[in-house]
Order: C-alpha cells, then sequence, then structure tokens
C-alpha cells in the first residue's frame, strides 16, 4: 500500500486510480476535513461561531500544523499516483508540467491582467484566451487520467498492471 501511495516507479490501471480518487476525496473531504474542523471548534469553546476552514483561519496551533502535514502528505500521495497513471499511459512525469504547471502559471496571469492597462487589446481578451487555454488543458488532463486506457503489454515504465501472471 505505501509503494502505491508513496512511490512514483510502476503503473496504475485506471480502476485502482478511480478507487484511490474516490476513497481519497471521501476521507480528506469529509473525514478528516471534519474532524480538524471538530477539533478546532471545540478549542474555541462552544457558543461561538465556527473557526474558518484551514487556511484562512491559521493560527500556527499544533491543529493547523497537523492539518498542514495531512495536506501535503495527501497532495504527496495525489501527484505519485497520478505519475504512475500517466507511466501507464506510457508518458513521463514531466507531463506533469502540462498538466498542473501551465495552469498555475496561467492563473497568475490572469491574476496580473487586472494591473495591465486599457489598451486597445483589452485585459478580458487575454483572460478570455486563458480560460480557453486552461479549459483545454483540464479537459485533457482528465481524458487522459481518468478515462483513456493505458498501454497494453510492457512499456518502459514496467510490466502491464493488468497482466495476472505471476513471475515464477
Amino acid at each position: 500500500m505505501l509503494h502505491f501511495l508513496f512511490s512514483f516507479k510502476g503503473r496504475v490501471t485506471r480502476t485502482k486510480f478511480w478507487i484511490f480518487y474516490l476513497v481519497g476525496c471521501l476521507f480528506a473531504g469529509t473525514v478528516a476535513g471534519g474532524i480538524m474542523t471538530a477539533v478546532q471548534f471545540l478549542e474555541k469553546g462552544p457558543g461561538t461561531t465556527p473557526p474558518l476552514p484551514w487556511p484562512f483561519g491559521w493560527s500556527w496551533s499544533p491543529w493547523d500544523i497537523l492539518m498542514a502535514a495531512f495536506v501535503g502528505l495527501f497532495f504527496y500521495a495525489v501527484v505519485a499516483v497520478v505519475v504512475k497513471r500517466l507511466h501507464d499511459r506510457g508518458k513521463s512525469a514531466w507531463w506533469l508540467l502540462l498538466f498542473y504547471g501551465l495552469p498555475l502559471a496561467s492563473f497568475a496571469a490572469l491574476r496580473l491582467t487586472e494591473f495591465l492597462p486599457q489598451t486597445t487589446l483589452q485585459p478580458h481578451w487575454i483572460q478570455t484566451a486563458l480560460f480557453v487555454v486552461n479549459s483545454v488543458i483540464i479537459w485533457w488532463y482528465l481524458l487522459e487520467i481518468l478515462f483513456l486506457p493505458g498501454n497494453k503489454g510492457d512499456n518502459r515504465f514496467g510490466p502491464d498492471p493488468r497482466d495476472n501472471r505471476k513471475p515464477i
């Protein structure tokens, strides 16, 4: 299980990825988030307004540090499993620069367009173009990771995970 969650080597099928994704979202969003919010609320005492969820209510309490560690660990596991899913498709981890890096850079560029002076090329045209580029990349990412089957047989990243033959 640790290899599945924290190793960047090997391949993962769509089925295992979907299970990881659904269970991970359920656990991270519901169980861990609910527990951390309840603990923060109990720290403040009954009758007070609920605290803002992390990271907005950041106070450097032990619970906030625990939540940051949990988020970091969960993000690492997501990236590791996505890399293995890319390996199953025959792609290297460098594709993460396209799938994660470009939308992040595009988001930063969108924020910067707010400070552009009004010219003949209005910022909303830039924003629209960046939105379209981000949309195409996100849909491509979802198609690659969630829906397209992996390569049949062995590839440069390892044996086919759908092959049930045991080595002798």
